[in-house]
């Protein structure tokens, strides 16, 4: 038995009756990694911000018996002064992150924005609208190893309400799972070897 991602050794045998060969071939490679990623999209949306010194609570509940091994969250958010705004994420346990704090001065909107710790831009330092890939204030590696099951919770804090209002339009939670696949995935190969009759 060959466990996944290990390797399965093949030698070449000939015989003529006197002799035997043995020829090396490359080894094949077995196992493959499937990427199986889950969606769990925020189902009471759009809510207003609330035009008071408080924050909008928005709730995702992710069924029992979920994991993940990876997680990016994505939002939009209409506001005409994003730098107004925080933007944090809290896990069943209650555990938070913070996604974007008070970024983007007088910009506008959180534009199908995805948090992703692998993301090539930063937050902190980029330009509205945010659109695209970015990566969050804190890391979302601080959920890994835990459940995902329970109701996870976007807050968006808006700290100057009463100049600029604003709307949560979207809230995903993507789970990424890397699922093994014990399959042979070498190509093989045909050599061709000259055989020689004997001598008389």
């Amino acid at each position: 038995m060959h466990s996944c991602f290990g390797t399965i050794p093949l030698d070449l045998n000939i015989s003529d009756g006197n002799y035997q060969y043995a020829i090396p071939l490359p080894d094949i490679p077995i196992g493959t990694e499937n990427n199986i990623t889950q969606t769990f999209v925020a189902p009471a949306l759009p809510v207003s911000i609330p035009l008071k010194t408080d924050y909008q609570e928005i709730p995702i509940t992710v069924p029992p018996n979920t994991t993940f091994e990876d997680i990016n969250v994505q939002v939009s958010i209409t506001h005409s002064y994003v730098g107004d705004l925080k933007l944090v994420l809290v896990n069943p346990t209650g555990l938070s992150v913070v996604l974007s704090d008070q970024n983007g001065s007088n910009g506008d909107n959180y534009a199908s924005t995805t948090f992703d710790d692998e993301a090539e831009t930063a937050i902190t330092g980029s330009l509205p609208p945010y659109t695209g890939s970015f990566r969050p204030e804190s890391p979302l590696s601080t959920f890994d190893g835990m459940s995902g099951e329970g109701t996870w919770k976007l807050e968006v804090y808006d700290f100057y309400p009463s100049y600029d209002a604003g709307t949560v339009t979207d809230f995903k939670l993507i789970f990424q799972n890397n699922q093994p696949i014990c399959n042979i995935v070498g190509v093989i190969q045909t050599l061709y070897l000259p055989i020689f009759p004997n001598e008389p």
